[in-house]
Order: structure tokens, then sequence, then C-alpha cells
């Protein structure tokens, strides 16, 4: 599987600023096609400001978390990106953001597509905090983060639920609607590549039919 849960690894839990950064990601990608060296695309961004940081040391860190996340993504995935529509964006840039941030991906399968089969829509902040709290059990680092660093990580992960296109503003569990062009990208990495999607099994198949 490509998500494997209960993972020993540690967790990492820098995402606590900015969100999806979608608009930032479709530059880079989009330079990336071009100039295919991610440190090229990094010194042209810091060049040009091409993300127009107010300083330089937020537009290193907003480069710095768009790279490694646009990093995980295949050479047709991002060639899929820049021509995307708003919404498929989203779901490029969520799986981006799961296949960076294994927390991330453990709430996407456990929460997230669990209670969408399960016919649960409504995600709620308690939710959240019951998945943390179950997590630390297998992941000590989360004992050892602040109370103000959990409830950040919380409001960012609700924020880019609903940049993506996955939850609505008031927290309802929105059905994913692929394309049979991105479902048949996303289906040469692994089915459980669904999984991280508010999605039904029967879609799958139906869109991969």
């Amino acid at each position: 599987r490509m998500f494997a849960m209960n993972s020993p690894k540690k967790y990492a839990l820098s995402f606590t600023t900015g969100s999806l950064f979608i608009k930032e990601s479709v530059i880079f990608a989009e330079l990336y096609l071009k100039l295919a060296d991610w440190q090229l695309v990094r010194d042209e961004a810091r060049t040009h400001n091409l993300l127009q940081q107010r300083t330089l040391i937020s537009a290193r860190k907003v480069s710095a978390s768009v790279i490694k996340r646009l990093k995980c993504l295949s050479h047709d995935e991002l060639s899929y990106l820049v021509d995307a529509t708003p919404l498929e964006r989203g779901y490029l840039l969520w799986l981006a953001a799961c296949l960076d941030f294994s927390f991330i991906r453990d709430f996407a399968v456990e929460v997230v597509n669990e209670y969408f089969i399960q016919l649960k829509p409504q995600l709620s902040y308690d939710d959240f905090d019951i998945f943390f709290n179950q997590k630390t059990l297998w992941h000590d680092e989360l004992n050892h983060i602040t109370d103000s660093t959990r409830l950040r990580l919380r409001l960012n992960l609700f924020k880019m639920l609903k940049e993506s296109g996955l939850l609505s503003p008031q927290n309802t569990l929105q059905s994913v609607l692929l394309s049979p062009p991105l479902a048949t990208l996303l289906s040469k990495r692994h089915t459980s590549a669904f999984e991280i999607f508010p999605i039904f099994h029967r879609d799958i198949k139906t869109w991969l039919a």
C-alpha cells in the first residue's frame, strides 16, 4: 500500500503556516516544467520575487514548503496541475500535502475517507482532537508540541480541506469529482491514492472502467 497507517516514522508537523499554496504551486510547477531543476526554480522565484512575499525570510519559507510538496508529484501530475481546473488543482495539491505529511495522509484516510464511506458527512474540530489523541499512542512527538502549535495544525488542516474543495464552509465533506483523465493519472500510483479523498469505492471502479 502506498499509504501505511500507524507508521512508527515520526510525523513531520511543519504545516503550521500557509495552506495548500495553490497559486504559488502553479507558478513553481510551470517554472519546473521549463527549467527541469528545482534549484533554478528557487533562484528564479527569488530573483523576480514571484511569490510577492513582503520579506525574504517568508519568501524562502514559502518556496521551501511549495517545492518540498511539488517534489512529491510525478512529472505527469505536475503537467496536469498547470492546465487543470481550479477544483482539480485542489485535489492534486491535497495529494501532494498527503504525500509530504504522513499526519495529513493518515487523517485523510482514517477520518475523511472513513466518515464519508460511513455516511457521516459532518467534520468537526472534535474529530481532529480525537484523531490527534489516538495518534499520541504511536507518535510520542505529538505529546511534546505546545497547545498553540496543535491549534495551528488543526486550523491549517481544515483550511487545506476547504481549499482543496473536499470540505464545505460549513464543514461538510464534499464528494470528490474526478475527471476520467485525472482518475487515470492517480491510478498510476496505486488505488490507495484514492483513499485520501471523500470517495466511494464503486465510483473509483466507474472512473477506471
